[in-house]
C-alpha cells in the first residue's frame, strides 16, 4: 500500500507538476558556474530557465524527477528569500564572488516575478518543509526512498 496519502506535500507537489507541466533535468558540466552548484534545466509551463542548485545531500544521484524539481524550487525559494546577492552567497556558503555567480543571481531575481503567478498565493514553494529536508524525515525521506515517476 502506498504511503503517499500520509504526505500531503507530495500530493501537492505532484499536482503542481501536472497542472503546470513542470519538468527538470540535470545539465552537463558546461553549464556549471561554480564547483558547489549543479545546473538544472527547469520548465514551468512555457517558462524555461537554467537553475544552479546546491545538492548537499546528493539527491540528484537518486534519479527521482520529483527530487530534481524540489531542488530547483528550493533554489528559487532561496533566491526569493535572500535580501541581496551577498546574502544569497552566505546562504550557499560560497566565500568568493564571481561575475558568473553575480550575473546568474541578477538574472534569477529578474525572473522571479514571472514565476510567482505559477504558484498558489503567488508564493514560490518547493512544497517540502525545510525541516523535513534538513532532518531527512517525512515527505523528503519518502521521496528519497521511493522511485517515483511524474
Amino acid at each position: 500500500m502506498s504511503s503517499i496519502h500520509k504526505y500531503p506535500e507530495v500530493i501537492a507537489l505532484k499536482g503542481f507538476i501536472k497542472d503546470k507541466n513542470c519538468t527538470a533535468k540535470q545539465l552537463d558540466v558546461s553549464y556549471k558556474i561554480h564547483e558547489f552548484l549543479t545546473p538544472i534545466q527547469l520548465h514551468i509551463g512555457t517558462i524555461e530557465i537554467i537553475i544552479q542548485v546546491q545538492d548537499e545531500y546528493n539527491d540528484l544521484s537518486i534519479n527521482n524527477p520529483l527530487l530534481t524539481i524540489v531542488l530547483s524550487l528550493q533554489e528559487l525559494e532561496l533566491i526569493e528569500d535572500s535580501t541581496d546577492y551577498l546574502n544569497w552567497l552566505q546562504f550557499l556558503c560560497i566565500k568568493k564572488s564571481t561575475e558568473k555567480l553575480r550575473s546568474y543571481f541578477q538574472h534569477m531575481v529578474s525572473i522571479i516575478p514571472s514565476l510567482r503567478s505559477k504558484f498558489a498565493n503567488s508564493t514560490i514553494s518547493s512544497f517540502i518543509p525545510g525541516l523535513d529536508y534538513e532532518l531527512n524525515s517525512n515527505s523528503i525521506y519518502y521521496l528519497r526512498k521511493t522511485r517515483l515517476h511524474k
